[in-house]
């Protein structure tokens, strides 16, 4: 198998995370694209799409070495939505957060973190503002 893995220790267990395979990360962009439009102000819904989008995250990483694997005639898919329901129901809010933001780190779905910071030096100076008005010279 290609996929990079990282290990993860919660109250004595280790969790494996496998980085998503080209077509997860498709069927993760499906799976966003199909979520119902949330209103604006709708916060409880906001939270609840983003702790399940999280969740799907991490059952599509957990897949990969999960003992369903396979096991479901309907597929991967329907393989998914069962290890999703075990990490909303067993996994706590923050270990789903957790888990779900190395899981995309792993897959290189989010920009490495030295990116996001800009040195001070790397910005363009501006030109130097004066107060003086230039008078026409008759």
């Amino acid at each position: 198998m290609f996929l990079k893995t990282d290990e993860m220790t919660r109250n004595g267990q280790t969790i494996i995370l496998f980085e998503l395979s080209a077509l997860q990360r498709i069927s993760h962009l499906e799976y966003l694209k199909n979520i119902e439009a949330i209103e604006e102000g709708d916060f409880q819904k906001a939270m609840e799409v983003t702790v399940q989008t999280g969740a799907w995250v991490v059952a599509m990483s957990l897949w990969h070495g999960h003992t369903l694997k396979g096991t479901l005639p309907e597929g991967a898919v329907a393989e998914y939505v069962k290890i999703q329901q075990e990490v909303l129901s067993t996994w706590p809010l923050e270990l789903i957060a957790e888990a779900d933001f190395r899981v995309k780190q792993l897959s290189g779905m989010l920009p490495p973190p030295d990116e996001d910071v800009v040195a001070d030096d790397a910005a363009p100076e501006a030109a130097p503002v004066s107060a003086e008005k230039s008078l026409p010279v008759s």
